[in-house]
C-alpha cells in the first residue's frame, strides 16, 4: 500500500520504496519511476465486454473487488465515484493483486488492476479487460528515498529511473 511505503521511508524502516503518486512525500527525495495505467478486469462473457474505453461511471452498478483500505487504487476509485455523487459497491477487499484476480475469476465482481499486471494474468484466469476513459486511470509510480540516503541507494535509484 503506497501510504505504508511512504511511512516506512519516513520512519527509516526502508531505504527505498516505489509507490503511487499522491502520498505526502515531504522530507523524501522522489523521482518518477514509471507510468501506470489502471484497467477494468472481468470474467469472459461479462456484459461489460467491449474494446473501446469505458467510463468508470458506467461501472458503478457492479460488485467491486478491491484492495484493502489505504490502497491508492481504492482511494482513486472512491474519489472518482464521490465526485459524481455515487459510491462504489465494494463486495470484497483483499490484500494483493493475485487475490483480486482470483475473486474476479470466481465471478464475485469486477476490479481495477494495473495494466501490466492484468495482461500477465488474463489468459490463465479466463478474464477480459477494458481500458478506462478517465484521466485518473493514468498514474505515475514514484521511487522515493530518504534525503540522507547512502551513495549506493542513490545510485540504485538513479539506475532505476533512467529512461
Amino acid at each position: 500500500v503506497s501510504e505504508q511505503v511512504v511511512l516506512a521511508l519516513k520512519a527509516g524502516k526502508a531505504e527505498m520504496g516505489v509507490f503511487v503518486e499522491g502520498s505526502n512525500t515531504e522530507g523524501l527525495d522522489v523521482q518518477v519511476f514509471r507510468a501506470d495505467e489502471l484497467v477494468l478486469i472481468f470474467p469472459k462473457g461479462h456484459h461489460l465486454t467491449g474494446k473501446k474505453p469505458i467510463a468508470f461511471s458506467e461501472t458503478l452498478d457492479e460488485q467491486w473487488i478491491s484492495l484493502n483500505p489505504g490502497a491508492a487504487m481504492l482511494n482513486q476509485q472512491m474519489s472518482a465515484a464521490s465526485a459524481i455523487g455515487k459510491r462504489i459497491n465494494l463486495r470484497m477487499q483483499v490484500n494483493s493483486f493475485d487475490a483480486v484476480t482470483q475473486m474476479v475469476a470466481s465471478g464475485l465482481g469486477v476490479a481495477l488492476l494495473p495494466k501490466v499486471f492484468a495482461l500477465s494474468v488474463l489468459k490463465a484466469n479466463h478474464l477480459n479487460w477494458r481500458p478506462l476513459q478517465d484521466k485518473w486511470a493514468q498514474r505515475k509510480l514514484l521511487v522515493g528515498i530518504r534525503k540522507d540516503a547512502e551513495a549506493e541507494v542513490i545510485a540504485l535509484r538513479d539506475f532505476l529511473t533512467q529512461p
